[in-house]
């Protein structure tokens, strides 16, 4: 996808990728995005259930590249069914004064994982990575982030939660790397996981590697359970269990949500989280 200089785009360009075939399969579906010097584009790609229960895999590869002063926010969507095997590769170059915002949901699938890097290869760029995983069953979601802070004056964001039960397994890795010349360098990255069964089990494993002194860098990751208290309280005011749980699991993955600019899309997966939370 070409972005010409100045466009601006203002619905996302809704990519589904799905299958009605019954045999088992591979594909290898791939997308480009240039964004041409001030332009305005947002994409979400979407993977929808397959039905039945043949197995299927898919290995997906995005690259884009966002010239200067361009803002692109890219949405995906994975709601695989517990057959799917998928693997996604995410490339993204950005120049100066360029905006780059990323909403991953994970919700299906039995083995998935994301890996996503970024180049801040010129100044002044912001980049924002947002992520929710929300697995169960036997399913396992594995996030790899990597941050390059190759020039000063640049901002970057990451901020993962993810909910686990039955016997679900995360993994997040996340990686910033400021080098020597990126000075003036500020980065927060967060991974926050609650794990709802004593079998789900949650790897996190957030990183800085700084090689530069007049910067402002932060990491961290918690692992917790629900609060019984809150629960109790919501209880009191006439909410089942059910109610209570899924109104504080979904407000745990709210903040995510919330970041998601797009009226359209936010509902949307507000209702999918929902659905999945209240049917857990």
């Amino acid at each position: 996808m070409e972005v010409q200089k100045g466009a601006v785009i203002e619905k996302p360009v809704h990519l589904m990728m799905f299958s009605t075939g019954e045999e088992a399969f591979v594909q290898f579906p791939q997308l480009w995005v240039h964004a041409q010097t001030g332009s305005e584009f947002s994409v979400m790609e979407h993977y929808l259930p397959k039905e039945g229960n043949t197995p299927h895999f898919t290995c997906a590869v995005s690259c884009l590249r966002l010239e200067a002063n361009a803002h692109v926010h890219h949405y995906r969507l994975q709601r695989e069914s517990d057959t799917a095997f998928q693997i996604n590769f995410c490339e993204v170059e950005q120049e100066r004064d360029s905006v780059y915002s990323s909403y991953a949901t994970d919700l299906g699938g039995a083995i998935v994982r994301n890996n996503q890097n970024v180049l801040l290869e010129q100044s002044n760029t912001e980049t924002h990575l947002n992520g929710i995983y929300l697995i169960n069953g036997e399913q396992h979601v594995d996030n790899q982030t990597f941050m390059d802070h190759a020039v000063p004056h640049c901002n970057s964001n990451e901020l993962y939660k993810g909910i686990l039960t039955g016997k679900a397994r995360g993994v997040f890795n996340g990686k910033v790397l400021v080098r020597p010349d990126a000075q003036k360098t500020n980065a927060f990255q967060q991974n926050s996981t609650l794990l709802l069964s004593p079998d789900a089990v949650m790897d996190a494993k957030p990183q800085l590697e700084i090689f530069a002194d007049d910067v402002k860098c932060s990491h961290g990751a918690t692992i917790g359970q629900l609060d019984e208290s809150a629960i109790f309280y919501l209880r009191t005011r006439g909410l089942t269990l059910r109610e209570a749980r899924t109104l504080l699991q979904f407000a745990f993955l709210g903040e995510v949500i919330n970041n998601m600019p797009h009226e359209s899309v936010r509902n949307f997966v507000e209702n999918l989280v929902h659905d999945k939370l209240y049917n857990h």
